[in-house]
């Protein structure tokens, strides 16, 4: 998939969650704040954005292209291990982000930066441009605020944690490789070491998950090998293998073999 395909997908994973998330953060919406997004940048370059503002979600993912020159971009290489990073946002409109958030009406806001191994977590908050006095409440319950992204991430957890169809690119994101150019080999050892038992596949019809067996079925039909072929690999009887295939057809929702490549392949650089 290309980034808009990966963009679009994401989107409707955060408008699927934004009740969930508007439910979770209902405490902070007593207190004059408005918007709450839940930024997750991983190692991979690709990222999860929620937020309860859906306008703001999808203006970002269709337009913005990176947070590089940014003050909120800077901040971000400023976040730790060992502790939270806050950033209290300018009141003027010093770059593009800025500028964006308030022609939005998303101002006076707060964000609480923390690195983890495989990614850096961004909690942020906001008021609006008519709402003052923002920055001193923000001072003043930091600890608060502090404890809420903690409580809300075990509340969220379900939902936050990292899948194919949840997850974002840049808009100048290019994949790595080219689909016919995959280590085979490497991506059945991969299959084989993950300890979950069913990975995801995305499809024109949404998320489907596959299991292990079946995957490596799939792989090994990428790789150009037939049923039989596949049934001594996997020393396994064709019969077994022929009914791996109608359960992945059944599931994938294609009956032709080059389909069923295609979306495998695909979906192969969203969880690789």
């Amino acid at each position: 998939m290309n980034a808009k395909e990966i963009n679009f997908n994401a989107y409707k994973y955060a408008e699927s969650i934004a009740p969930l998330l508007s439910e979770l953060c209902s405490p902070l919406f007593t207190m004059n704040i408005k918007v709450f997004a839940y930024f997750r940048f991983f190692n991979n370059g690709k990222y999860l954005y929620l937020c309860n503002n859906l306008k703001w979600v999808e203006f970002c993912l269709q337009n913005v292209h990176s947070n590089e020159g940014t003050s909120l971009g800077k901040e971000i290489g400023r976040a730790s291990k060992d502790d939270y990073h806050c950033f209290l946002w300018p009141t003027v409109k010093s770059d593009y982000l800025l500028s964006a958030l308030y022609d939005f009406n998303i101002w006076n806001g707060l964000s609480i930066f923390k690195q983890r191994d495989d990614s850096i977590e961004l909690w942020g908050v906001a008021a609006d441009r008519q709402t003052d006095n923002m920055q001193n409440f923000y001072i003043e319950n930091i600890a608060l605020l502090k404890d809420f992204t903690a409580s809300f991430n075990l509340n969220a957890f379900e939902f936050i944690k990292p899948a194919s169809a949840s997850l974002a690119v840049y808009k100048d994101f290019k994949p790595s490789n080219k689909l016919d150019e995959y280590d085979h080999a490497k991506i059945n050892e991969f299959i084989k070491a993950t300890k979950i038992n069913k990975k995801p596949i995305i499809t024109t019809k949404g998320e489907i998950f596959l299991s292990t067996k079946e995957l490596e079925c799939l792989n090994l039909l990428a790789s150009g090998k037939n049923v039989k072929q596949i049934a001594s690999y996997t020393f396994a009887s064709e019969r077994t293998i022929e009914k791996h295939f109608e359960n992945i057809k059944r599931k994938i929702g294609e009956d032709k073999k080059e389909s069923i490549i295609k979306v495998y392949k695909e979906s192969v650089l969203n969880w690789l």
